[in-house]
């Protein structure tokens, strides 16, 4: 897959413009094959370009294997040592964004070895020299260039992050050497983003938006401490840390360390937190316990309070001895019901009179009257009273006239 076959050693972009066009040159290496694919891209904004005659500059230990034009007619020429003179030429016109030249070299570019010195479009010398315009060469500003999506890489060039696994993909082509079609390019079942290709313990997404440290590289810095243990002791893992600095380190560390030991055993221990919680739970069930009895008691407190205190029972049991009996009762109406009633005592005998006394005494007056014929009678205005001392016991009186 041409994905991974190239592994970009982007060299350099630069872009040539005038008259509204827009010229660039850039180099990607392929390490698996030993070689170095250059290519020159026009875009011709709102004109339409004839012809175009290009002269490239470049190291000759590189050696040109082929040049190629597939959009237009052209010729080259690559006799003169270092120098490549390409002319092109299209009836119908160029237009758009498209790659007019392709070079390969049988060797892979270690530095900025390809330049464009030189550029005529429609026979107008270019002289103005402006910077890439990302928005020409790389529409979704990953890091790959929009021709290169389409030819090598087969991603998407509108979209940053091909498979979606939150590294970009130039940065997959160019940093990782992960697959930017697949999320998971070795199949190991974590995403490009988080696994750790150079096994440093920091991940690739960590390495690379956080760190800025090579993912492909155990140590960036090249200083024997691998980019996880600087970081750890909060050393720059990007800047060479000599021996001077390890040592300043690590008395940082140590006094640092000791502090911390002096703020640890400064603290309870474990067991003796445990040891206070248990107790303060234990006390809290004590208290929740008390708390209920005292509930219960204040229920009994209550209950005791509705009934009668001792002197109210005291009162009660003196009014109920001074009262008679049921038995004494009983008998006092049995001795009552035995007797009989006043109108029986004066129907017990013919002519008597029941004298009614108050306070032992019984008081009777007697009227005279007088009569001629034993028929009429009439008051005389007389009348005669007497008191009687009743005695004690049943007593009955009569009165009699003397003769």
């Amino acid at each position: 897959m041409k994905t991974l076959i190239f592994v970009a050693v982007l060299i350099g972009l630069t872009c040539l413009q005038a008259l509204g066009a827009r010229v660039g040159i850039y180099s990607i290496g392929d390490p698996q094959n030993n070689k170095t694919l250059s290519r020159i891209l026009l875009q011709t904004g709102g004109e339409t370009l004839f012809g175009a005659e290009f002269i490239i500059s470049h190291n000759p230990a590189l050696e040109v294997e082929s040049v190629e034009c597939p959009d237009s007619a052209f010729i080259s020429n690559t006799n003169v040592p270092g120098q490549i003179q390409i002319a092109l030429a299209n009836a119908s016109g160029i237009t758009g964004d498209q790659i007019v030249v392709q070079i390969e070299f049988k060797k892979v570019i270690d530095s900025p070895d390809i330049s464009l010195p030189s550029i005529s479009l429609n026979e107008g010398n270019i002289v103005s020299i402006g910077s890439p315009d990302n928005a020409v060469f790389d529409k979704d500003d990953d890091g790959l260039l929009d021709a290169d999506e389409l030819d090598f890489f087969n991603t998407d060039s509108d979209l940053k992050d091909t498979d979606g696994d939150g590294l970009i993909d130039g940065e997959e082509v160019n940093l990782t050497s992960t697959n930017p079609n697949a999320a998971d390019s070795d199949g190991n079942g974590v995403a490009d983003s988080e696994d750790d290709q150079d096994g440093d313990g920091l991940s690739n997404i960590a390495e690379i938006k956080t760190y800025n440290t090579d993912p492909l590289l155990v140590d960036s810095d090249g200083d024997n401490f691998s980019d996880s243990e600087e970081l750890k002791y909060e050393l720059d893992p990007n800047v060479a840390t000599s021996a001077s600095d390890v040592v300043s380190r690590f008395i940082t560390f140590e006094e640092s360390y000791q502090t911390l030991l002096a703020e640890r055993d400064a603290r309870p221990t474990q067991e003796a937190y445990d040891t206070v919680v248990a107790d303060r739970d234990s006390k809290i069930e004590s208290i929740n316990q008390l708390q209920a009895t005292v509930e219960v008691n204040n229920s009994t407190i209550a209950e005791l309070e509705k009934r009668p205190t001792a002197e109210q029972l005291s009162t009660a049991i003196a009014e109920r001895d001074a009262r008679p009996t049921q038995e004494a009762y009983d008998a006092v109406v049995a001795e009552r019901d035995a007797r009989s009633t006043t109108d029986e005592l004066q129907d017990a005998r013919n002519g008597s009179v029941v004298i009614n006394s108050s306070n032992g005494e019984a008081s009777i007056s007697f009227n005279i009257e007088e009569s001629e014929d034993l028929n009429t009678w009439q008051a005389t205005g007389e009348k005669i009273t007497k008191t009687i001392q009743l005695k004690d016991g049943k007593k009955f009186y009569r009165f009699a006239l003397d003769k």
